[in-house]
């Protein structure tokens, strides 16, 4: 798979913040995105996976207009794991909090295959011994590892993080962006961070 963005510009009340912006990745690949805050990294992101609507240029999956899709089409091809702050908190336990990223293939209540998906992606981000805490419960890095869980529930192809080892210590940032990195080329992802470290 190929994402491609070409010559993409956003403003923002009448000032620019992205301008002409173009890149291609390939699943298999991680591509982590650097600047300093305020520099527009979030803004792309959100611009690549549609919460923003840009003035001029194109986000294309395999040549074609990744915004011509429905917003379930696009749930199932791309996942987005904001970024967390210390206050972060979901009054759910680990295991329905990564369930959730079923949703986009639902119609209806979650099915036994389902529970496995989530079970499985769950014990690749090693948070077995957390299933039935509640995430507020958690450090900032198992609270992250979470979000990702739950994204790679979804089954996306493309897996964009915003800020995912900020707030966190240095352990866990090496931890979660080896994690990402054989994300990426295990399960044949494009996998896009934002850092600013």
């Amino acid at each position: 798979m190929k994402l491609e963005i070409k010559n993409l510009s956003f403003s923002y009340k009448n000032k620019e913040i992205l301008n002409n912006i173009s890149f291609e990745v390939y699943s298999g690949t991680l591509l982590s995105i650097l600047g300093a805050n305020g520099a527009g990294k979030t803004t792309l992101i959100k611009c690549i996976n549609g919460i923003l609507k840009f003035k001029k240029g194109e986000v294309l999956i395999d040549e074609k207009n990744f915004n011509n899709k429905s917003l379930k089409e696009k749930s199932k091809i791309m996942s987005y794991v904001p970024q967390i702050t210390s206050s972060f908190d979901i009054d759910l336990t680990v295991f329905d909090t990564v369930l959730l990223g079923r949703i986009p293939h639902k119609t209806f209540k979650f099915s036994e295959w389902d529970k496995q998906i989530a079970l499985n992606n769950i014990k690749k981000l090693d948070l077995e011994k957390y299933l039935f805490s509640y995430v507020g419960e958690l450090s900032g890095g198992e609270k992250q590892r979470v979000l990702i869980a739950r994204a790679l529930t979804q089954e996306p192809k493309i897996l964009i993080l915003d800020e995912p080892i900020s707030n966190l210590d240095l352990k866990f940032q090496l931890e979660t962006m080896k994690i990402l990195k054989n994300l990426a080329k295990e399960e044949n992802l494009i996998v896009i961070t934002i850092l600013h470290d």
